[in-house]
């Protein structure tokens, strides 16, 4: 049975959440914000909540609500909101706005490659398969995003088992995959998930889209991030979490300071080229490090 009402402040969910439940919902734009604020403003009647969320931009996720509502997720992406505000994807997709007939193929797209899309910037026309499409897991934006993926039949939802399937990444001609990290050593693999010691997000497509990309006729596997974060360097000797990504899997490494190729290198090169791209404040300490690979 269906029940409509006018106002979330008149919804009683005493009536259909009964303490101890496990509550989940969807993710990114397809998150219901009404009824987890709702859920959040009635936790104390509700008697102590489960709840289980995603990539979450709700008001209800937040430590004050931990007092009745207790929260478990496979990422902790709403916490990466200093690493966000660096601006580790924005300035990327920036830096495009002069190209023309640019194709993407992701686990997720925001407001940004709407924007794209609606410059004539992204057209999918040059794409291998999926041609003349923006293909995507995920979308996480504002409306403008969501409103965009509504009317433009070139936008295509589809299943995570297919945006990130290494052969058909590989299929594309020429795939540049691009992702970050949150801090890459002198042999090329990277730390994605913990920052300060705090855990900020799983490992998701990365290594995927990277393999992906490396198996694609004339791809790029790309790391793109800043060499500091604050005054730490991003560019480390040893890594101070977990190695996410193989430095197998290690293709080109991009901060502010340059490229470093690190493809078919001895590991004596490509810590050279590493300490290259490092921020210079950085580089004679990184340098002397002793090198135990």
């Amino acid at each position: 049975m269906t029940e409509e009402v006018g106002d979330a402040a008149e919804l009683d969910l005493t009536r259909y959440i009964r303490p101890g439940a496990l509550v989940a919902w969807g993710q990114g734009c397809a998150e219901p914000l009404t009824l987890t604020e709702a859920l959040a403003g009635q936790r104390e009647r509700l008697g102590g909540i489960r709840c289980f969320s995603g990539i979450s931009t709700t008001a209800a996720v937040r430590p004050e609500c931990c007092d009745y509502l207790s929260f478990s997720s496979y990422t902790a992406a709403g916490a990466n909101r200093a690493l966000s505000e660096a601006g580790l994807p924005a300035v990327v997709l920036r830096h495009l706005r002069g190209h023309r007939d640019l194709g993407v193929h992701s686990g997720m797209i925001t407001d940004e490659i709407a924007e794209l899309i609606e410059a004539g910037v992204i057209t999918g026309t040059r794409k291998s398969t999926d041609r003349g499409l923006t293909v995507t897991g995920l979308l996480l934006g504002t409306s403008t995003l969501v409103k965009k993926a509504g009317v433009d039949k070139s936008i295509r939802l589809r299943d995570t088992r297919y945006t990130h399937d290494q052969a058909v990444l590989a299929a594309q001609h020429a795939l540049a995959a691009i992702n970050s990290a949150i801090e890459v050593d002198l042999t090329g693999q990277a730390n994605i998930e913990v920052a300060r010691g705090r855990y900020v997000g799983g490992i998701g497509g990365a290594a995927d889209f990277l393999r992906g990309a490396a198996r694609s006729a004339g791809g790029i596997p790309v790391l793109a991030l800043p060499s500091t974060a604050g005054t730490a360097s991003r560019i480390v000797a040893r890594l101070n979490g977990p190695a996410g990504l193989a430095r197998a899997d290690a293709g080109v490494i991009v901060t502010e300071y340059g490229v470093a190729d690190l493809r078919g290198l001895s590991l004596a090169r490509r810590r050279e080229r590493m300490i290259a791209i490092a921020h210079p404040d950085h580089r004679a300490a990184l340098d002397r490090t002793e090198d135990k690979t």
